[in-house]
């Protein structure tokens, strides 16, 4: 890692516990740069599974709960598994058991490449092998 990667880290040490805060006013103000749900659909929570079994499994893959996140729209779970320092693949699970996921720049790297969806990708087979079983294609 560079110096200058390692300070931003030091630095979102800082800032990870106002950020919530920070984004939720950002809302509250009409600040929306995303769609309701960000885009690249992979599927749906297998039925039978809840959230809480998802995530367990999840994270024996290596995932964890993504405190820096925008929220969408009847979100209801959001885990990201680092790559690195740069950039994290991003799972997102909805209230009707839709699951949206995508390849990205680590927002702690890149505020506003992140922010703005610079390089952001599908991945689509990446995120089946870390689904599993749990990801049908309909619901």
């Amino acid at each position: 890692m560079t110096i200058i990667n390692f300070a931003k880290k030091l630095l979102w040490i800082l800032i990870l516990p106002f950020f919530p805060i920070g984004r939720d006013l950002a809302k509250k103000l009409g600040y929306h740069p995303y769609p309701p749900r960000q885009n690249f659909h992979l599927g749906y929570l297998k039925v039978g599974v809840n959230k809480e079994e998802l995530e367990e499994y999840l994270k024996q893959s290596k995932f964890k709960i993504n405190k820096v996140a925008w929220v969408d729209d009847e979100e209801i779970l959001s885990v990201r598994r680092m790559d690195g320092f740069e950039h994290q693949y991003h799972i997102r699970l909805f209230a009707d058991n839709e699951i949206r996921g995508h390849y990205e720049l680590s927002p702690e790297y890149s505020p506003l490449g992140h922010l703005h969806d610079v390089g952001t990708i599908p991945t689509t087979e990446d995120f089946k092998k870390f689904l599993g079983d749990y990801l049908v294609e309909e619901a």
